[in-house]
């Protein structure tokens, strides 16, 4: 006696539960891959204080440490500034580094912050979140190729 028969029924069986479940998922709500991808949450800017998006790779850290050794040398340079940059160099890749600029007399201050490309969030999701977020950063900056600025730019 051979048990080939049921052994078959049985994989055809486990092969249309394998194609179904995902289906029945989907349609059920339950699960969605397509939302499943990070999103660009931009930092919110307190009350009176402005900020400037630098809009750049995850692997460009040396490029943020010499934008920074530089902001950090023009406080030495100009009379009233001062930079907090405590927050420049964070331990989890996906944080947002800052820097915080002030100047003596003046309450207002200036967030430079990191906002980092990966491969799930892209130039237009930050673009976008950025431009709805109350309030809009004063300026975008970023790019490190042409290419990369000609679409950070559209």
């Amino acid at each position: 006696m051979r048990s080939d028969p049921p052994m078959r029924e049985l994989r055809w069986l486990l092969f249309v539960f394998a194609l179904c479940l995902p289906i029945v998922l989907l349609v059920g709500g339950w699960w969605k891959p397509w939302t499943d991808r990070p999103a660009a949450r931009p930092m919110p800017v307190p009350a009176g204080h402005l900020e400037v998006a630098w809009i750049h790779t995850t692997t460009n850290s040396s490029t943020w440490e010499r934008f920074v050794t530089g902001v950090v040398r023009s406080a030495a340079e100009v009379p009233g500034l001062t930079v907090d940059d405590s927050r420049a160099f964070l331990e989890s890749t996906t944080a947002v580094p800052e820097l915080v600029l002030s100047r003596t007399g003046h309450d207002a201050k200036l967030h430079i912050r990191w906002y980092k490309l990966q491969s799930e969030v892209s130039t237009a999701d930050w673009v976008r979140a950025l431009a709805t977020r109350d309030p809009p950063p004063l300026a975008v900056i970023g790019g490190g190729s042409t290419d990369r600025a000609i679409q950070l730019a559209e």
